[in-house]
């Protein structure tokens, strides 16, 4: 965790602690393959936010992948970026993925893992 003075919340099981305004616009950026299963989920509730920081007028957002190759990562990058860059006082972005950091669907919110169980049933059939 940052030990940036602004107001922090958890946003799910084993996530950063993000900046409010920070997280509001993450919230906004849909990720591509739950949207695919008919359950679109933010970044922030499928866990694949490892870190989001401002620094002065600066954020930086890293984020992890639900796959070592995945082809949505650049289109996913680059929705972070807008999303941010309209926090007002904030003059760049900077969006990388951390290779290294691994995705499991332990790292989702319980409700995203609520939204997707609801799901799974009808495409079984």
């Amino acid at each position: 965790m940052s030990d940036h003075p602004a107001p922090w919340r958890r946003t799910g099981v084993d996530a950063p602690a993000i900046d409010d305004d920070i997280s509001a616009a993450l919230r906004t950026v849909i990720d591509p393959c739950s949207a695919a299963t008919g359950s679109p989920l933010n970044l922030l509730d499928m866990g694949l936010v490892r870190r989001a920081e401002r620094i002065g007028s600066r954020v930086e957002v890293e984020l992890r992948l639900t796959a070592p190759i995945c082809w949505n990562a650049a289109p996913m990058m680059e929705a972070v970026e807008q999303a941010v860059s309209r926090i007002p006082d904030v003059d760049s972005v900077a969006c990388t993925v951390d290779h290294g950091m691994e995705w499991t669907p332990a790292n989702m919110t319980a409700e995203a893992k609520r939204r997707l169980q609801l799901i799974r049933p009808v495409q079984a059939r």
